[in-house]
């Protein structure tokens, strides 16, 4: 047990951290990492990284959220706390109320230029949750509802500005250049806009968990970035150049996402690891992984509470726990490892997705073996023809009409016809998260290191 967290203090330290934030009287449970490294489970110099992590977790530890018990007025400002989600006929946001950790749910007009960061004067009332969600309200993120007039600007980042326009300015390409069964698809696999999907399609996207594995953890900013490095990395280009590249990339697909925090999570977890390849050495992912973890929750302790961030992590430590890392050299060794993958990429996150959404996917695995690796090279070519739009029109129309459309369709007839399987998937009734300690507890005690490399 202990050569698994030798020489990788920010694991221990992210551990900490987030126990320490999440979590009544952290410190009490300082006695148990004195019991570990008693027990020689932990180093003496990771039971201080670990410690260190707690003690900072507590401090930081965001209030608890107020939750709206009864239909109030308000009038005050509010700050937007989310990147908007735009429909045809409105845009959804949460705003914190000013001075308090209230934060509610609201809407406005489609037209409207909201952007993530913006403070506004609000008129209106504030209304409760339904009872389900108020029993969850950490949870989700949420106090209440807002009903009422969205006012005057009162500040605004220039840079979140420029995002939501970019943005903006994307889902209009999409719309414009694709048919509309597509249109509405293209925006949810590239910028989590799911409002304009079918409801079909969207009931069966969780049915498959691919909108769990992208839209929440972020995972299509690596198949992106994945595909672009396979790209770069056959061509006979300077790593430090490909690592630019990619960084240039990344930070525009964040404009394009408006500056969304499950994008920029996933990218600065994605060029950690790029800057192993730049080196050419193996990436500790695991470490990496905390380092990435420890900063995001630094900067915002309240993410902790963020259902994508523990899909993201319980998905990344299983997979380089048990999936090995040997790509294989034939087509049937290569299809063995993305199946060994998605395998234990399902078994990592699917009881995080059970607690949160309630369902689990039969057919997860499969899914993404046949379907997921298909975004990267759609999210890389739109992209693509978005930028030439402004230059050759009519070859981005081309791109988008001839190219990403047929692939669009291809990807939402998979889903529907996987996600209409009677069996692909089973509602799980209500459980506490403390079965989610346990069962982590005993899948990665079970890790045997001799047994992952005769896997691999």
């Amino acid at each position: 047990m202990r050569n698994k967290f030798a020489h990788r203090p920010f694991v221990l330290f992210a551990a900490g951290l987030a126990f320490g934030l999440a979590f009544n009287f952290p410190i009490l449970s300082l006695p148990f990492l004195g019991i570990g490294f008693a027990l020689g489970v932990i180093g003496e110099r990771n039971f201080l990284w670990a410690s260190a992590g707690l003690i900072l977790g507590a401090f930081l530890r965001p209030s608890p959220m107020t939750v709206v018990e009864y239909r109030a007025q308000y009038s005050g400002l509010a700050t937007v706390l989310n990147v908007p989600e735009l429909r045809d006929r409105e845009q959804t946001f949460r705003l914190r109320i000013e001075g308090s950790e209230t934060v509610v749910l609201a809407k406005a007009a489609p037209e409207r230029l909201i952007a993530l960061g913006d403070v506004y004067r609000i008129d209106g009332q504030l209304l409760p949750l339904s009872s389900n969600m108020l029993e969850r309200a950490d949870d989700i993120g949420l106090s209440g509802r807002f009903m009422g007039e969205i006012g005057d600007l009162q500040s605004r980042s220039a840079l979140a500005t420029l995002a939501t326009r970019t943005q903006r300015s994307f889902i209009a390409f999409a719309r414009k250049t694709l048919p509309k069964s597509s249109a509405g698809l293209l925006p949810a696999l590239a910028v989590n806009g799911y409002g304009d999907l079918d409801p079909e399609l969207q009931k069966n996207l969780r049915r498959t968990s691919l909108v769990h594995l992208i839209s929440a953890s972020g995972f299509h900013v690596v198949l992106l970035l994945g595909f672009l490095q396979f790209l770069l990395s056959r061509l006979a280009i300077p790593r430090p150049i490909v690592l630019v590249a990619l960084a240039i990339v990344g930070a525009f697909y964040c404009l394009i996402c408006g500056l969304s925090p499950t994008i920029l999570r996933a990218l600065f977890a994605s060029l950690l690891a790029g800057s192993a390849y730049l080196f050419r050495r193996h990436f500790d992912v695991l470490n990496g992984l905390g380092l990435a973890i420890s900063g995001l929750l630094i900067l915002e302790p309240r993410w902790v509470y963020g259902i994508g961030i523990w899909i993201m992590v319980a998905m990344v430590v299983t997979l380089e726990l048990f999936a090995g890392i040997d790509e294989g050299e034939t087509l049937q060794q290569k299809v063995m490892m993305v199946a060994r993958s998605s395998f234990w990429a399902w078994v990592g996150s699917s009881p995080i997705i059970a607690y949160a959404f309630g369902t689990v996917s039969l057919i997860s695995v499969v899914a993404n073996v046949l379907l997921a690796w298909i975004i990267g090279p759609i999210l890389a070519l739109a992209l693509v023809a978005w930028g030439l739009n402004a230059v050759v029109p009519t070859v981005a129309e081309g791109i988008m009409q001839w190219v990403i459309a047929p692939a669009l369709r291809v990807f939402e007839v998979g889903v529907n016809g996987l996600g209409g399987l009677p069996m692909a998937s089973v509602e799980v009734p209500p459980f506490s998260p403390w079965w989610l300690v346990g069962f982590y507890l005993l899948l990665f005690i079970g890790f045997n290191p001799a047994r992952r490399r005769t896997m691999a």
